[in-house]
């Protein structure tokens, strides 16, 4: 890596544990990985696939859970409604001067473009947008010399024996050659109101976790980590190092391109603990080199412990810090006798 940590506070014993960690599981939010108008973000994308094929290169197995393909579908059902009504206008306009021909057109282009607002359903986003999802996913890995694959689930993956041991099989043949899966909800086929195992891919990177005895589970959102409470207008956020299932939280609004917000990450997190998953991290998928740098130790983000872990991890703190300096030793009183003070000088 090009970066180096530079931390004054001890290491976190579990922290420093993330550098053995040979299997991770890192989920990426639709805020992290698309813009505001819900177009993909190639860069931030690009660095992701940069981090994990650095992680890959160094003998660690990396399964990634990333959504996104309904904000691709969205644009891409768009540009096709607008594309082809504005075709049949041309089409069928006769005898139109070049003005209103102009006109007609880019009319014709913006209702296609309102019908798909109103009537394209997430599943046909998602099919839309799914395979251009992969592509790109396979061509940023690719330069790396790094196969990926996509792997969608439904919630019956998981809740019937069979599939989800067909799942977790299939998920490590593919780490232990060197793939990396691409893991997402099929939105196509799930019933969003049927859901119980796992209601966003929070929760669904869990399940991931759990399948495949996950070292650390890392959780990308829009924002720096766990807050203890939602910040003061132009004041910083209080981001907490450390978080258990008895830390008091008071969560604000949910970002507006998430289906869970920071309340489902964090039942998510302890969630995963309480399955065996040996760490959880949630941190900021706007940071730089993030994913590499946490691995290495460096404090980012919000680290998620169970309550007896947390103990042992303040005690262990605690003992690292170096002891206070004793106070300087102030000098002796000169003596108020002027003959004691001569017989002191000779």
């Amino acid at each position: 890596p090009t970066w180096a940590a530079t931390m004054t506070e001890p290491m976190s014993p579990a922290r420093r544990r993330f550098q053995k960690a040979r299997r991770v599981v890192v989920k990426v939010g639709t805020s992290v990985v698309t813009r505001e108008d819900g177009t993909i973000a190639l860069g931030r994308l690009a660095s992701l696939v940069e981090q994990i094929a650095e992680l890959v290169d160094s003998g660690k197995q990396v399964a990634l859970v990333a959504s996104g393909a309904i904000g691709i579908g969205q644009a891409r059902l768009m540009e096709q409604a607008m594309l082809s009504r504005s075709i049949r206008s041309a089409l069928h306009m006769d005898g139109y001067n070049e003005t209103q021909l102009a006109g007609t057109i880019t009319d014709a282009a913006l209702i296609g473009a309102r019908e798909v607002n109103m009537l394209a359903s997430a599943p046909s986003r998602a099919a839309a947008g799914q395979g251009g999802l992969m592509g790109l996913y396979d061509t940023l890995f690719s330069q790396y010399g790094i196969t990926c694959g996509q792997v969608l689930v439904t919630e019956r993956d998981f809740s019937s024996d069979a599939r989800r041991r067909r799942v977790r099989s299939t998920l490590e043949v593919m780490l232990q050659v060197g793939t990396v899966p691409v893991i997402n909800e099929n939105d196509v086929l799930s019933v969003p109101d049927r859901r119980k195992l796992f209601s966003d891919n929070d929760s669904l990177a869990v399940l991931v976790a759990t399948e495949l005895k996950s070292d650390v589970l890392m959780l990308g959102s829009d924002v720096p980590g766990i807050f203890r409470g939602p910040p003061e207008p132009g004041q910083p956020p209080d981001v907490l190092p450390v978080v258990t299932r008895s830390t008091p939280l008071s969560f604000g609004a949910k970002s507006a391109r998430g289906r869970g917000g920071m309340q489902a990450k964090v039942d998510a997190a302890l969630t995963a603990l309480e399955r065996g998953v040996s760490a959880v991290v949630i941190f900021s998928g706007f940071e730089p080199l993030g994913v590499l740098r946490i691995l290495k130790g460096e404090a980012l983000g919000t680290l998620l412990l169970t309550d007896s872990e947390a103990k042992l991890e303040m005690a262990a703190l605690q003992a690292a810090k170096p002891a206070a300096p004793l106070p300087p030793r102030a000098p002796p009183e000169p003596p108020d006798d002027p003959a004691a003070l001569a017989a002191a000088v000779a």
